[in-house]
């Protein structure tokens, strides 16, 4: 072989690790500046709090993540666990920009397409924001990109002629199992995987040294699992210490089928496929409108070419993205919930890799040059969403959540409960900052924070137990109507004392008082004399002036900037002081923007919520109608809508009622809902009594 063949073929080598680096340092470089400093709201104070500790996170219990996460906190002398996390999270979005770019490689054969898909990726806006902060999905992109990659690349090398070593077959056991044991549902979205190896001859893989070295890898991946019942406590006689429960668990698994509940995340099962069959035009509506906005058309194009000429081009390959785009569609187009956009980061996996193989498809129409070209469009659409995307994403100014735990912490003493229920939905994002300064820094220890008790009865009875009920109540406390348990939790509440509300909705509800100091509310049980205070009602407004308009586009944020003042006008709406909430409210609205109704759907609630108070129920319904339709988020939305179908049924149009009330009922998990299902029998019942109704 002389020089320069041999220079020939370590040149597609060399380009691969130049674009490798440009993957790499190209996201690294535009992630870090925008990196959060400290905890956030959502579920990042939570996660830390697991991290922190060697604790148990929420379903499905994200073992390696833990793991990885708590060595990376002793790793990084930063001083603050939370900014290490975060910073843990840009590594791992850059690198699976790198394994996307060598999947995407071994998908389409072109480098500059492969790397300008692999940019499309990874700076969209959703999947930029979680490499930003201490979240999971950074960690969930890496390991299905490496899965893909070296599916792909064994793939190649079996076609060729090449035996699966049992080293190979050992790596891809453990990248694998990684990333079944971070989240099961990979299951499914490895099922493509299958076709690839089908598509070989079997005596190229269905050996006796690749298989044992194969299962070998799953079952070390796999065996992680095993931290979660050891650190839950299950094995309290393990030596050394090693059975004593982890100081934070965000659910007890005394069994093997609570393990496997937890790790199946068996509580959240109702949101998958959650919205009913009347939901799903507006379910349709609502992803398209994400899926838009997160990438760009030249991808959504490109992946449309890709899904119907890629058969032709590569074959059985395309098999390996494909599969993981219609596992995610199908486990997540109808995810009911309110951050349902992150777990479309599958999806997006496999659109751009079928994206790099329709330009490429494209491509070939002009000769050689056709790729690059291709290449450069899809980078020219990319560059150009990056400064609205990093605008949306940056966090690197965030330290509200920081300042909200603190603020709380500084209300409440140390042997006090806070209860997190509340009718603005937003309890996670108020406890889970709350979690994290308990647990990194060792404040406030013997503090109790709650979560919605009243939903599940385990939590319902050991909260029944720490508010001091009698021994039999407690016992029976799961079969205490739904209906019932505000009332007996605000009973308990106020004879316990020290007691607060994040939200003053359940107390008020359960026959209590509050005072409210916009962060908590302390539950009385006589009359606040002076509701509104003044310094409280500053206080909460200079909150909302300062970050409202930080990150208007992200929802947790915004939503948390109106929470405190709005839990006030609560406060007042709770002792009928009319006039003054509507004078607060109007402070509000001068601080928030003009399109408020659709951009601060908490503020279009509280408005609805004055104008019933006011007796003007249904003019505010009819006025504010229109304003539930522009909601983007259909989780949202449907909020709106049990508020409107109540409006319309105090204010006696029963037929509009019953259209607002059954669009909010169609989901699964509505069955808690008990006061909109009784208004919807009401208006039926009303309805069929009317001339014409049909019955």
């Amino acid at each position: 072989m002389t020089r320069s063949d041999d220079a020939a073929d370590r040149r597609p080598l060399l380009r691969a690790l130049a674009c490798s680096v440009a993957a790499l340092v190209g996201v690294l470089g535009l992630v870090l500046p925008t990196v959060a400093p400290s905890v956030t709201f959502g579920d990042s104070g939570e996660l830390l709090s697991a991290a922190t500790t060697l604790g148990v996170p929420h379903a499905p219990g994200y073992p390696l993540w833990t793991i990885l996460a708590h060595l990376v906190i002793k790793m990084l002398p930063t001083g603050n666990p939370a900014l290490a996390v975060n910073l843990f999270s840009a590594l791992c979005l850059a690198v699976a920009a790198v394994l996307a770019y060598l999947a995407f490689r071994e998908l389409c054969g072109d480098d500059a397409v492969a790397l300008a898909c692999s940019w499309a990726l990874c700076l969209s806006p959703v999947v930029w924001d979680v490499g930003t902060t201490a979240e999971v999905y950074a960690f969930d992109l890496m390991l299905l990109a490496a899965g893909l990659e070296i599916v792909l690349w064994l793939q190649r090398r079996m076609s060729a002629g090449a035996n699966l070593a049992a080293w190979q077959g050992l790596v891809l056991g453990l990248v694998l199992g990684a990333g079944l044991a971070h989240r099961p549902s990979h299951l499914l979205m490895q099922l493509g995987y299958v076709a690839l190896l089908i598509s070989v001859p079997s005596r190229r893989w269905l050996r006796a040294p690749s298989m044992a070295a194969l299962i070998v890898g799953l079952a070390l991946s796999l065996s992680v699992l095993l931290y979660l019942p050891v650190r839950s406590g299950m094995f309290p006689r393990l030596p050394w210490g090693l059975g004593e429960p982890a100081k934070y668990r965000w659910t007890f698994i005394p069994d093997w089928k609570s393990l496997f509940d937890h790790v199946t995340a068996k509580v959240y099962s109702h949101y998958v496929w959650g919205a009913l069959p009347r939901l799903w035009p507006l379910m349709i509506s609502s992803d398209v409108g994400k899926w838009s906005h997160e990438l760009s058309a030249p991808v959504w194009l490109a992946s449309a070419v890709g899904l119907v000429a890629g058969w032709r081009r590569i074959g059985i390959r395309l098999a390996a993205v494909t599969g993981i785009v219609c596992a995610s569609l199908l486990l997540f187009w109808n995810y009911l919930t309110c951050d349902q956009e992150v777990f479309f980061i599958p999806l997006y996996l496999g659109v751009c890799g079928l994206a790099a193989v329709g330009l490429c498809a494209l491509g070939d129409r002009w000769g050689k040059r056709g790729a690059l070209a291709m290449a450069g469009v899809l980078l020219l659409a990319t560059a150009w969403k990056v400064p609205r995307t990093f605008r949306e994403v940056d966090r690197s100014q965030e330290t509200f959540a920081d300042e909200y735990a603190t603020r709380v912490l500084s209300l409440v003493d140390d042997n006090a409960d806070v209860i997190f229920e509340d009718k603005h939905v937003v309890g996670d994002h108020r406890v889970f900052p709350i979690y994290y300064h308990q647990q990194a820094y060792g404040r406030a220890p013997r503090l109790r924070t709650w979560l919605s008790p009243t939903k599940e009865d385990g939590t319902w009875v050991v909260c029944l137990q720490w508010l001091g009920a009698p021994s039999g109540q407690a016992a029976r406390g799961a079969e205490i109507p739904l209906d019932d348990r505000f009332g007996v939790m605000a009973g308990l509440a106020v004879r316990k004392g020290r007691v607060f509300s994040g939200g003053s909705d359940w107390a008020v509800r359960g026959g209590a008082y509050v005072q409210s100091a916009g962060w908590v509310s302390l539950v009385r049980s006589d009359p606040n004399p002076t509701p509104g205070d003044p310094a409280v009602i500053e206080d909460c407004l200079d909150w909302l002036r300062r970050c409202d308009h930080l990150r208007p586009e992200d929802a947790a944020f915004v939503d948390m900037s109106t929470v405190p003042v709005l839990d006030v006008v609560d406060e007042l709406l709770s002792y009928r002081r009319v006039e003054q909430a509507d004078a607060l409210l109007s402070r509000v609205l001068r601080l928030v923007p003009d399109d408020w109704p659709r951009s601060r759907p908490r503020v279009l609630l509280e408005m609805l919520d004055l104008e019933a108070a006011k007796g003007n129920a249904l003019q505010a319904a009819v006025r504010y109608e229109p304003c539930a339709r522009q909601q983007r988020d259909l989780w949202t939305r449907l909020l709106a809508e049990r508020k409107l179908g109540r409006l319309f049924h105090l204010g006696g149009d029963y037929r509009s009622a019953t259209r607002h009330l059954e669009l909010a009922l169609a989901c699964r998990g509505s069955e808690g809902m008990t006061d909109e299902r009784r208004m919807l029998v009401d208006c039926y019942r009303e309805l069929g009594r009317g001339p014409g109704s049909g019955g």
